[in-house]
C-alpha cells in the first residue's frame, strides 16, 4: 500500500496532503468522507504479528490519558499490517515558531507544554522525544504534545521492522535534543531528560538555532558551558532555559515547577518569579563554592601526605576523604544484585586493616545504615558516601530517584559498582 494524494485510505479518508515522514511511518492531512471533517492520520510501517500485539498494548496504556495539552488519538485500527491513528487536525506545528515568536508567545508555549509534561510525568510516562516537531498548535491557540506513550521497547520493534533509513535531518535533530545522561556509559531516559529536551526546544524557538549547533548534551560532558540565548529576552526566560539544560538531572526543575513559573509570568507576577529564580541561582553558586572548597581541602591533604612521605615521617598509606579507595580491601566490594536489594548499604566483609581516621565516620554510618549521616558526608564532598546512599535509597520505591542520583554521582567518582544499582532500577522499570 503506497499512500499518495487523493488516495481513499481504508475506504473512508481522502488523503489531501502529506505533513511528515520518518522511519516509523507518515502523517497525512485527510478528509473524513463520512463526517466531512479534516483529520490527521498517522500511518505506521507494517509490523509482524508480535509487533502488532506490542502496538496494541502501547495504545491501551495511553488510551485513558486525558489532558488539555495532549493530542489524543480517537481511533485506532490496522490495515495491511500497518497500525494507524486518527487524530484531530492541528494546522500549526511549533516548528513554525522557530526564530519568529515573541516572548509572551514563548511563555504560553512553556506553560502549555510544561502542563502536559507534568501530567505525563505524574503517570510515570517519559516522553523521550520532546522537540518542536512533536508539539502542535490547535485552532484555539493551545499547544499540544504528540507522540507520547511510545516506549523504548516499541521504538526498538519499529526500528527492526523498518526498511527505510531515517533522514539525516531527523538524526541530527534528535541528537540535538538529547540530554547529557543519554551519552553516558549507562544511558537512560528519566523525567528530567524530557526537561533538557524541552529547554533545548525553547532555546531553538528563541534563537532559531539549537544549542551547541545541534550536537546535544554531550557537549556538557566535554566541558562546554550552557549557552545563553542571543536576543532581547528577559532574565526570567534566560534563567529558566539555563536551569532546564543543567548537566546534572537533579539540578533541573520539574515540569510542574516550570508550569508554575510560566503561569506567574503570564499573570504579571514576574518580580516574584525573578526572586525565586535568583534564589535558585544563589543556591547553585553556593554549591559550586562548596565543591571548590572540597577540591582545595583535598588538594591540601594530598600535598601534606606527599610531604610526609618525602620527609619519611610515616610509611602508612593515606587516602583523601573524598577520593575513591581502590585498595584490595575496600569496603565497596562488588555485590550481587540480591545482596544490594536485601542488605542495602551493608557492605558484608570488613577490611582487614584499620581504616584511616578520616573514614571512621563514614564506616560507622555505613554499618548503622544512617542515611542522614551519609547525606551529610556526601554534601561535604565525601565521594565514598555516594554508593551506600544509592543502595539504601534503592530499597524504597519512593526514593528511586535518589538512588539514581547517587548511583550516577558514584559512577562519576569512579565506583563502577554503581552500575549494579542502575541495572536494578532498569529492571524495576524506573527508566521506562
Amino acid at each position: 500500500m503506497e499512500l499518495t494524494k487523493d488516495y481513499l485510505f481504508n475506504s473512508r479518508y481522502r488523503l489531501l496532503e502529506e505533513k511528515g515522514r520518518g522511519s516509523f511511518g507518515e502523517v497525512w492531512l485527510a478528509r473524513d468522507e463520512q463526517t466531512d471533517m479534516d483529520v490527521a492520520i498517522k500511518v505506521y510501517i507494517a509490523l509482524d504479528s508480535k509487533g502488532i500485539a506490542e502496538f496494541k498494548e502501547e495504545y491501551k496504556s495511553v488510551y485513558n490519558l486525558n489532558h488539555p495539552n495532549l493530542l489524543h488519538a480517537y481511533h485506532f485500527d490496522i490495515i495491511e499490517k500497518r497500525p494507524y491513528l486518527i487524530m484531530p487536525y492541528c494546522p500549526e506545528s511549533s516548528e513554525d515558531m522557530i526564530g519568529k515568536a515573541d516572548e509572551m508567545e514563548i511563555w504560553k508555549f512553556i506553560r502549555d507544554v510544561a502542563s502536559g509534561l507534568a501530567y505525563l510525568h505524574a503517570q510515570n510516562i517519559v516522553h523521550r522525544d520532546i522537540k518542536p516537531d512533536n508539539i502542535l498548535k490547535n485552532q484555539d491557540g493551545v499547544y499540544l504534545i504528540t507522540d507520547f506513550g511510545i516506549s523504548t521497547r516499541m521504538k526498538s520493534t519499529l526500528r527492526k521492522n523498518s526498511t527505510k533509513l531515517m533522514p539525516e535531518h531527523e538524526i541530527a535533530g534528535t541528537v540535538g535534543y538529547m540530554a547529557p545522561e543519554l551519552f553516558s556509559s549507562a544511558p537512560a531516559s528519566v523525567k528530567s531528560t524530557d526537561i533538557w529536551a524541552f529547554g533545548a526546544s525553547v532555546f531553538e524557538i528563541m534563537t532559531g538555532e539549537l544549542p551547541f549547533f545541534g550536537q546535544g548534551g554531550i557537549m556538557l560532558l566535554k566541558g562546554a558551558e550552557i549557552p545563553e540565548p542571543v536576543g532581547n529576552w528577559s532574565e526570567n526566560l534566560k534563567g529558566l532555559i539555563k536551569t532546564c539544560m543543567e548537566k546534572n538531572t537533579w539540578d533541573r526543575p520539574s515540569a510542574e515547577q516550570i508550569h508554575e513559573i510560566a503561569k506567574k509570568v503570564l499573570s504579571g507576577d514576574a518580580k516574584r518569579t525573578t526572586n525565586a529564580m535568583q534564589h535558585n541561582a544563589d543556591d547553585s553558586k553556593h554549591h559550586h563554592r562548596k565543591r571548590w572548597t572540597v577540591v582545595l581541602v583535598i588538594s591540601a591533604i594530598v600535598l601534606i601526605v606527599a610531604l610526609v612521605g618525602v620527609f619519611g615521617f610515616t610509611s602508612e598509606e593515606q587516602t583523601p576523604a573524598g577520593a575513591p579507595d581502590r585498595s584490595e580491601n575496600t569496603v565497596f566490594h562488588k555485590n550481587t544484585i540480591e545482596e544490594i536489594v536485601t542488605k542495602g548499604a551493608d557492605t558484608g566483609q570488613k577490611p582487614d586493616r584499620k581504616m584511616p581516621d578520616a573514614n571512621s565516620e563514614l564506616e560507622k554510618a555505613i554499618e548503622d545504615n544512617d542515611i542522614a549521616k551519609l547525606e551529610q558526608l556526601a554534601h561535604s564532598g565525601n565521594a565514598k558516601a555516594y554508593l551506600p546512599l544509592s543502595r539504601l535509597y534503592l530499597k524504597n520505591p519512593n526514593t528511586h530517584n535518589l538512588a539514581d542520583r547517587y548511583a550516577r554521582k558514584a559512577l562519576d567518582a569512579g565506583y563502577s559498582e554503581a552500575q549494579e544499582v542502575i541495572g536494578i532500577l532498569r529492571s524495576y522499570g524506573y527508566y521506562d
